[in-house]
């Protein structure tokens, strides 16, 4: 097969029949290596984005913390309906899923708990106590994904779900 006749001289690149491959323009291999670049940079264009995934990582009906920010690395997760209501929860023998123990660090949540007649309260410190509490009204399908943007940059150390 004559590679030159196939592929042709123009003015995309050399063909070098003689070593068997082709060669393309600089234009051409800078195109080539720009969209490669943008496919590492961008992952691929199926991928879901990090609140997609964290949307469809959290199961209808709970509440979820996440251990970083845009609902990242591990869940912790709750259900309001099931979870007795006016009784302090410790975190310290909790764990996100990626192994992590939940009262270290929280940094994103999520709330898919149908019912608005409950909330939780987050407390920085274990048996509901400590200079801070973060109150989440429950129900309403709020999802922060950083909570340091709502002003909230402590650890929680327990929990307290409420009947409204």
């Amino acid at each position: 097969m004559n590679l030159a006749a196939v592929l042709g001289p123009g003015p995309a690149g050399i063909v070098q029949p003689e070593k068997g491959y082709y060669v393309p323009s600089m234009l051409k291999r800078m195109l080539i290596s720009a969209a490669a670049l943008l496919t590492i940079m961008t992952g691929t264009l199926v991928s879901a984005t990090p609140a997609q995934a964290a949307a469809a990582d959290c199961p209808s009906g709970l509440f979820c913390l996440f251990h970083h920010i845009n609902w990242g690395a591990g869940r912790w997760q709750i259900n309001p309906a099931t979870t007795s209501k006016n009784v302090c929860w410790n975190y310290a023998n909790s764990t996100f899923t990626d192994g992590y123990v939940v009262d270290n660090a929280s940094a994103s949540y999520i709330d898919k708990s149908p019912s608005k007649s409950y909330g939780i309260i987050l407390y920085d410190r274990n048996d509901c106590t400590g200079t801070g509490s973060y109150s989440i009204p429950l129900g309403f399908g709020t999802n922060v994904p950083n909570l340091s943007t709502e002003g909230y940059y402590r650890a929680f150390g327990s929990y307290k779900l409420v009947q409204y």
